[in-house]
């Protein structure tokens, strides 16, 4: 029971977040890695931070004791040593009210998990000794911030979009949840435009990007497709074996581990 229980709620979190997960391959193929060796108990890695501005002072669940991050600048954290991922969840609108609501769409839940997750995804292929090569000469924030960009322009349109504050009065450095590069220290021929970038990215046309951007666009591209062709063959290992009954007719495994279908 308790297992089933798990793969429900594994099935549940991941149609929450498969419109965030749907743009980064790498994102994907960290979720199922995490499926596969929490088998299905995916709370286990996957820590969404919420608080209860109720209390005083606030309950706060799922944040790190050591690093607390509820509240703070840090939206999320990937952490390679445990492989968990965090991810503020509530605590624009317990600060703010409901009025924050649209910058809590932007910049935390689902869409910071699938960033975070993005990480774990390169470490991944990192490990499994599948980078590209000169993987080296990027950010790999840079890789990252890309790919949100491309989330927010294939969900919404808009691979730049501004803070939805509403009539909150919010002193942000940032007109928006994507921006540049120019928030880290680094040369000039290194900076990135996030937006433009990902509009290469996602056209495959990248003549109107920076030489960086262009080798750095090539390199997602890349990345992509090898996330892909990885969690193509995880979940063909993963498959149950089918085995023929009496008479010849094919039957289902006598405990169907896949009872929704779900790949």
């Amino acid at each position: 029971m308790a297992d089933q229980q798990h793969r429900l709620g594994d099935l549940e979190y991941r149609v929450e977040l498969d419109p965030e997960l749907a743009t980064t391959p790498l994102g994907q193929l960290a979720y199922w890695d995490i499926r596969e060796k929490s088998g299905g108990d995916v709370s286990q890695y996957i820590k969404n931070i919420m608080g209860n501005p109720e209390t005083d002072p606030p309950y706060v669940m799922g944040d790190d004791p050591d690093r607390p991050m509820y509240g703070r600048g840090t939206r999320g954290r990937f952490y390679p040593a445990t492989g968990i991922v965090r991810a503020n969840a509530t605590d624009l609108v317990d600060m703010f009210g409901h009025e924050a609501r649209g910058m809590l769409q932007q910049d935390a839940g689902d869409r910071v998990m699938a960033h975070e997750l993005g990480h774990a995804g390169i470490r991944l292929l990192k490990e499994a000794g599948k980078l590209p090569e000169g993987s080296n000469r990027f950010y790999e924030e840079d890789i990252l911030q890309v790919l949100d960009s491309i989330g927010f322009g294939t969900r919404e349109g808009d691979v730049d979009p501004p803070w939805e504050m509403g009539d909150l009065k919010l002193n942000y450095a940032s007109k928006g949840p994507i921006g540049t590069s120019e928030k880290f220290e680094r040369t000039e021929k290194d900076h990135v435009n996030y937006g433009r970038t990902a509009t290469g990215v996602m056209s495959g046309e990248l003549g109107e990007l920076t030489p960086y951007e262009q080798k750095l666009a090539a390199h997602i591209i890349e990345l992509n497709r090898i996330a892909t062709e990885e969690l193509a063959s995880r979940k063909q290992s993963y498959a149950p074996k089918v085995e023929k009954a009496a008479g010849g007719f094919v039957d289902k495994p006598l405990y169907d581990r896949n009872p929704y279908g779900y790949r």
